[in-house]
Parts: structure tokens; C-alpha cells; sequence
């Protein structure tokens, strides 16, 4: 049940009165309307009104007045803007196969690709790799080639001295 402070909108309680809620909606509308008065108050406003609308005549509408109003209406609507050629079916069908060939057209070419794009070329990756396994032997500071190639050559010396 809802708060005494929030009651069912008018839409709800209409479709209460005129039987169209489903069970759940009616027992929650029939529940707030034990608790609500003001809920209970609109919904004896609303079934009024509907009992005088029942009770009013019916009349109907003379012919001049429908020419009329489709008169008015026709000339202030936006199809006044478009000719009637392009306002009849036999346009719309051909129109619209032209546009899903082009949307299937336009997903073909965007989905297909050139497949080097997919691929990283080996060398480049194999260099990198090589250059810098090399990189990890040099101390840190030193990456200066003739001093690199000093260290390197000492190192090497050392381990010939160390083997014989």
C-alpha cells in the first residue's frame, strides 16, 4: 500500500473503473482505496464524470463539418510540401530497396578488410627482441657503443682466462 502522502494517477484509476487492470493492479488499486480517501474521492469523481459523459447525446457530425476540418487540416499539413508523386507507395518500394542495398553494401565494404592490417611483421619483432637481449647485458649508464664494446670484449677475456 502506498504512503497516504502518494496516490494512484488518474490513468490508473480510469482502467480501474472501466475493469481493464490485471489482478495484481486491481488488488493494489482496491488496497490503496481502503486506506486513501482522497484516492476514494477521485474515483467517485471519475466515475461520475463518466456516467454523465454515457449520458450525454449523440449527434452526428454534419458532412460540411468533416470536409471542413479535413479541409483545414490537409492544408496546414507538411504533405502539402512533398508532390504527390513522391507520396505514393510505388515510390517508398523502390526507394526503400535502394537504401538496404546501400546499408548492406556499406556493411560489406566496412567489415572487410585488408588482412596484412591483422598481422605484425616477424623482422621488425625479431630485431626488437634481438636489440634487447643485447640491451640487458649492459649495465646500466654505459650504452655507449665503444664502451659497450670495451665491456664486452673484457668480459669475454675473462671468461677464455677462467676457462683455460
Amino acid at each position: 500500500m502506498k504512503d497516504h502522502n502518494e496516490h494512484e494517477d488518474n490513468v490508473l484509476l480510469s482502467a480501474y473503473l472501466d475493469g481493464q487492470l490485471t489482478e495484481a493492479e486491481r488488488a493494489r488499486v482496491e488496497a490503496q482505496l481502503s486506506g486513501c480517501g482522497p484516492c476514494r474521492e477521485e474515483v467517485e469523481a471519475l466515475r461520475y464524470m463518466k456516467a454523465v459523459l454515457a449520458a450525454a447525446p449523440r449527434r452526428a457530425m454534419p458532412p460540411e463539418l468533416l470536409g471542413a476540418i479535413e479541409d483545414a487540416v490537409a492544408s496546414r499539413s507538411w504533405t502539402r510540401l512533398i508532390p504527390a508523386a513522391l507520396r505514393a507507395p510505388r515510390v517508398f518500394v523502390p526507394a526503400g530497396a535502394l537504401a538496404a542495398l546501400a546499408l548492406v553494401a556499406g556493411l560489406w565494404l566496412g567489415l572487410r578488410r585488408d588482412a596484412s592490417q591483422d598481422f605484425i611483421p616477424l623482422e621488425p619483432l625479431m630485431t626488437a627482441h634481438a636489440r634487447y637481449t643485447a640491451e640487458t647485458l649492459v649495465p646500466q649508464g654505459s650504452l655507449v657503443s665503444s664502451t659497450y664494446s670495451a665491456q664486452l670484449t673484457a668480459q669475454n677475456d675473462e671468461q677464455d682466462q677462467q676457462a683455460d
